[in-house]
Order: structure tokens, then C-alpha cells, then sequence
């Protein structure tokens, strides 16, 4: 054999090109599977939060009570302020200093409400509703409120939870099962 090179790849460039390439279609297939149910869940929850947050520090700036006003229908989530002085409710547009939170959140599309409890009572009742809501008071409490939804694309030990509304922080907690408003 003489010294000189012949043309070609060696057996180890072959092995880290393939190497290469499987590490990058590893990459892609993870990022390109959809997002798990709980993943989605989780971040209804942190989406809805970070609203119900918004419309607290919005009653405590203007002092009036702001509705969070879910739309069954169309499937969102939105801030409206009461107007006393009009007996009217108007949507919020926020100011530079809340521009980072949202000012809708959607339904997750395999999310269903079974029940929606304010105060104790079944807003709800035996009739799907178009919609439903819970106030936030000029003084940044809010009503009471316990939601039981429905995962439909869930395995069936995760398909139901419930959010439980803290009246103080206006934030929801996540709760596996159905609890006791």
C-alpha cells in the first residue's frame, strides 16, 4: 500500500456524520410532537392566572370591581371593568404598564366546563351556559369561585380537574378531580 490518500470517506467520518444526523432528527421529532394534555392544562392554568392578576391589580388601580368573563361559545376568556356611574361593563384595554399580560385567554378546544360555582352555587346548573363570570371588587377580592372541567383528549385517570379560585390572590390552584366548592 503506498501513502497516498485515496478518495473517498473513512469509516469514522461515515459513523459521526450518521451520529449527526440522528441527534438532529431526535431534535426535530421532539419538537414537532404535539403538546401533551397536561402541558396544555398547565398553561390554560398560567394563561388564566396571569389574566385573573391583571384584573385584580386593574380593580385596585381604578378602585371598581372588574368581571372575568368566560365566553363557553367562543371558547375565551376575558377582563371587563364595571362601570357604575353607566350600569354598564366595558372591556379593558390595558396601559404600557400592564402590556405584557394578555387581554384574552382561550379555551384549550378539549377543555369542557361542567360546572361553574361562585359563592357556592352552580352557575351552570343543569343547562350548558353561553357564558359565565366572577367578580373582582375595587378592593382586589374576588368572589369565590370553583370550576370542574372536562379534559377530553386526557387519559381517563387525568380527564377531570378542577380550579379552585384563592379570593385573596385572584389566582387558581389546579386540583385532580372534581372538589367540594
Amino acid at each position: 500500500m503506498s501513502g497516498r490518500a485515496r478518495p473517498g470517506f473513512s469509516f469514522l467520518e461515515l459513523i459521526v456524520v450518521i451520529m449527526i444526523m440522528g441527534l438532529m432528527a431526535a431534535v426535530v421529532v421532539v419538537s414537532l410532537r404535539p403538546a401533551s394534555s397536561s402541558k396544555i392544562r398547565k398553561g390554560f392554568v398560567r394563561d388564566l392566572n396571569s389574566l385573573a392578576y391583571s384584573a385584580r391589580l386593574a380593580a385596585l388601580k381604578s378602585n371598581q370591581a372588574h368581571r372575568v368573563y368566560f365566553q363557553f361559545v367562543d371558547k375565551t376568556i376575558k377582563i371587563q371593568s364595571v362601570n357604575k356611574a353607566k350600569s354598564e361593563l366595558e372591556s379593558v384595554k390595558y396601559t404600557a404598564l400592564l402590556s405584557s399580560r394578555p387581554e384574552l385567554v382561550n379555551i384549550p378546544e378539549q377543555a369542557s366546563f361542567d360546572a361553574f360555582f361562585v359563592e357556592g352555587k352552580n352557575e351552570m346548573g343543569a343547562a350548558q351556559l353561553k357564558d359565565a363570570w366572577f367578580f373582582i371588587t375595587g378592593q382586589g377580592l374576588a368572589q369565590e369561585v370553583v370550576l370542574h372541567v372536562r379534559d377530553e383528549a386526557a387519559k381517563t385517570e387525568h380527564k377531570r380537574y378542577s380550579l379552585v379560585l384563592n379570593p385573596f390572590s385572584a389566582q387558581f390552584e389546579l386540583f385532580q378531580g372534581f372538589v367540594k366548592p
